[in-house]
């Protein structure tokens, strides 16, 4: 189990990781919005064309923005509020970004399909990189707990807190 934890702790490998997750979640995403307006039944056959069409030139642009906003290579371990604004307005920007390029070349996609494919977008992104967090989390709290041996930390207050929190984020250093 450790070796697999490590293997997946590497930087370059977490980073194809998580460009391989945004692959599979714009195709996933770009399907499936154009089936959720239709219901799954009697989809026009041009929009799903131009879903197929053009998903290559979506998912340069969501890399190029993910990248852009450092989505791949911010440390998901700890990610907190911040990397989640960064995904919501990420996908934002690439969905605004898809609106108008399609919009421009009058590719047909009902306008609904934007948005529901923002929601999910967000939704299987997040789900992906926190996603990570809680597996070093269950990681931490299943596995290493066997390991470790109970401490007793006398004091109160702010300095008592830190001490816990980091001793919680840093289970690695502490075993």
């Amino acid at each position: 189990m450790s070796k697999i934890y490590t293997f997946f702790m590497k930087k370059n490998t977490k980073i194809i990781m998580f460009v391989i997750a945004d692959i599979l979640a714009i195709l996933i995403t770009s399907i499936l919005s154009v089936g959720l307006r239709f219901d799954f039944v009697d989809i026009p056959s041009n929009y799903l064309i131009n879903s197929y069409k053009y998903i290559a030139y979506d998912t340069a642009a969501l890399i190029v923005i993910f990248s852009f906003l450092k989505l791949y290579t911010s440390t998901w371990t700890y990610a907190s509020i911040t990397e989640l604004i960064n995904i919501v307005l990420g996908c934002l920007s690439f969905e605004l970004i898809t609106f108008m390029y399609k919009g421009m070349f009058t590719i047909e996609i009902p306008r609904s399909c934007f948005i529901t494919q923002y929601f999910m977008l967000v939704a299987l992104v997040g789900l992906t990189r926190f996603g990570f967090r809680l597996l070093r989390f269950v990681k931490i709290r299943t596995y290493d707990r066997r390991k470790s041996n109970n401490t007793m930390i006398i004091g109160a207050g702010s300095a008592c807190k830190l001490l816990l929190d980091e001793i919680d984020k840093n289970q690695e250093g502490f075993n």
